[in-house]
């Protein structure tokens, strides 16, 4: 008669089942749908230089959180930014501090899918210029000689700022495309722009980015497509463009 050691069954028993249940986890890790990209603020830290940017699902899945190895893409009005520390909530990118103050089109990217990508409005400002003390006035003394006019100088890009626009549908079906436009103002020209899928729908994380282009010199055009065989239902787009004056 064989004796069964019931202690080593048990053990073996407790050990497959973990097995399993790590095999089941992670293959159902493998199959969530992956998570809207989500900015929520971007901060200037004018005395590191540092561009400080908080927000959601930075990296996916969740267990490459730490981002050893994976750094986010970081682009400043299209400029790509040195990344110097990242986590699934916060990253830290260099700043020269002689960036010129104006608000920019920050974007953030995890990879290339619909929903690795979101965009925000940042303000650089480098603090207030330092306050000039004047002594008293001296006597005029005699006018000098006419200055001489130099050649012009070459185009300047001015009073920079970023327009949104939003397009929305309450169900975008099978094939169906969804798309939008933000128009900079009357004689400003579009540097750059970017679009963020902002629908709330469970499935609308699938939608496929079609283009997203400046379709003329003064908007930035995107479009978006259900590439699946079932509707989405709501979906919404927040369309940006970087606008500025051209000398």
């Amino acid at each position: 008669m064989h004796t069964v050691n019931r202690g080593f069954v048990t053990v073996l028993w407790l050990g497959s089942f973990m097995l399993f249940a790590r095999v089941a986890t992670a293959g159902h890790d493998r199959h969530r749908p992956e998570p809207q990209l989500v900015v929520s603020s971007a901060t200037f830290d004018a005395t590191n230089n540092q561009l400080v940017i908080r927000g959601q699902h930075f990296s996916w899945p969740p267990k490459r959180a730490s981002m050893r190895g994976v750094s986010p893409h970081v682009t400043l009005d299209l400029l790509p930014l040195t990344v110097i520390s990242a986590t699934a909530t916060e990253i830290v990118a260099s700043l020269s501090g002689t960036f010129p103050e104006g608000t920019y089109l920050l974007t953030v990217s995890r990879g290339s899918g619909p929903t690795d990508t979101a965009a925000f409005a940042v303000a650089i400002s480098h603090g207030s210029a330092p306050q000039v003390i004047e002594g008293p006035a001296g006597p005029a003394g005699p006018p000098g000689p006419p200055g001489a006019i130099g050649p012009q100088g070459l185009p300047g890009v001015s009073n920079h700022q970023v327009v949104s626009a939003s397009a929305s549908i309450g169900n975008l079906g099978p094939g169906q495309l969804i798309s939008g436009r933000a128009a900079c103002p009357a004689g400003m020209r579009v540097l750059g722009g970017g679009v963020r899928n902002t629908s709330t729908s469970t499935f609308a994380v699938t939608l496929s980015l079609v283009s997203s282009y400046p379709d003329t010199e003064q908007s930035w055009s995107a479009e978006f497509r259900n590439n699946q065989a079932f509707s989405m239902g709501a979906v919404a787009l927040v369309i940006y463009a970087t606008c500025a004056t051209v000398n």
